[in-house]
């Protein structure tokens, strides 16, 4: 009688539990700015299934939203009615994925994470082809707890405390609020990316203006220090380099990469990919700054200028995105980004969903 009776109230507790909705287990958790923002969302309201996940800004993150992020990071942002802005729903949509996720096959040599599709889907700041929302990229980094998400020009946010559930998925508490994507041209300009020298090269040779406007790119972006040398070249010349640092109708986020995959650049020539000593290589040249998400795909800083290559060398198998959900791809790419446009409804769809993940770093 007793083993039927206990069995009764853990029953019993296992659908309370499941059937906490989202605003109830944000309110009682103390995540209750971001529920209020969130309430404000159509596209998190009314987010349909289960297996989600939540990136739920903690109140002291959104209180600390309007701090400037760097050049082109600072934006209008809501007025919470004390004088402080607040984030936008555009930011909270960023923070919300879906339950679309990819993440890399065990045997794959490659750090691990996921590459998360948000609910952020508005063409004016998402441009990865039909019937693709933009993406984060979620990966556990060496000695720390709890994984790091990037987002929009060069942010990362961190992951503060464990999941909590709810009945179309998990929160997962973060310590800051995701930046919307930008156009490759924006981000090229964040300080701490050191890529003014390709912008600047990219102006000259007009290949700027068409990679801001292209669908679902990945750039390989080699640092300041890495162009020096370049300034003789001529335009023609400096333009067939530069093509060798865009991949055209793929977007490589990195926990979606494997060792000895292969593309073929804009310039035609073959970019291999190699993972060692803890660190991603295409063609020789090391990616120092991975993961900065765009408007149009996604931005990867390198440490060389790419040189020549075989069309038809390299080893392994290349890939391409899907279409029409998931991003899925298997090389390290540059992408290009998208314009900024400063709408409250992004914010709020970023943070909101996910794709359900093993609790913390334990990856499946």
């Amino acid at each position: 009688m007793l083993r039927g009776s206990l069995t009764l109230l853990l029953g019993l507790s296992a659908t309370s539990v499941l059937s906490v909705d989202l605003f109830q287990a944000l309110q009682s958790n103390g995540f209750t700015d971001f529920a209020r923002l969130a309430a404000q969302v159509p596209s998190i309201t009314q987010v349909p299934g289960s297996g989600q996940v939540i990136y739920a800004s903690t109140n002291q993150a959104i209180r600390e939203a309007n701090l400037n992020r760097g050049p082109g990071g600072s934006r209008r942002r809501q007025d919470g009615g004390d004088g402080e802005e607040r984030p936008t729903p555009e930011e909270l949509e960023c923070q919300c994925t879906n339950t679309h996720s990819q993440k890399q096959k065990r045997d794959a040599i490659v750090s691990p994470g996921s590459a998360r599709q948000t609910l952020l889907d508005d063409p004016g700041l998402v441009n990865l082809g039909p019937g693709r929302n933009q993406t984060v990229v979620e990966k556990c980094l060496p000695n720390l707890l709890y994984p790091i998400i990037y987002s929009g020009l060069a942010v990362n946010v961190s992951v503060v405390g464990n999941d909590i559930p709810f009945d179309g998925g998990v929160i997962r508490p973060v310590g800051g609020v995701f930046t919307v994507p930008a156009t490759l041209s924006r981000t090229l300009g964040v300080t701490s990316l050191n890529t003014n020298a390709f912008f600047s090269a990219l102006n000259r040779t007009g290949l700027l203006s068409q990679l801001d406007g292209q669908t679902s790119i990945t750039i390989l972006a080699p640092t300041d220090a890495a162009l020096v040398g370049t300034g003789s070249l001529s335009d023609a010349d400096l333009a067939r380099t530069l093509q060798r640092h865009v991949l055209v109708n793929v977007t490589a986020y990195t926990p979606l990469i494997r060792n000895g995959d292969t593309y073929v650049s804009l310039a035609g020539d073959t970019v291999t990919v190699a993972f060692q000593n803890g660190g991603y290589y295409v063609n020789g040249a090391k990616i120092v700054r991975e993961d900065v998400i765009i408007k149009n795909g996604v931005l990867h800083t390198i440490d060389k200028v790419l040189g020549a290559s075989s069309a038809d060398g390299g080893g392994g198998g290349g890939g391409s995105p899907t279409q029409g959900g998931a991003t899925s791809t298997s090389t390290v790419v540059i992408g290009a980004g998208g314009i900024l446009k400063p709408t409250a409804w992004s914010i709020l769809i970023w943070t909101f969903a996910a794709v359900v993940m093993v609790q913390v770093c334990g990856w499946i």
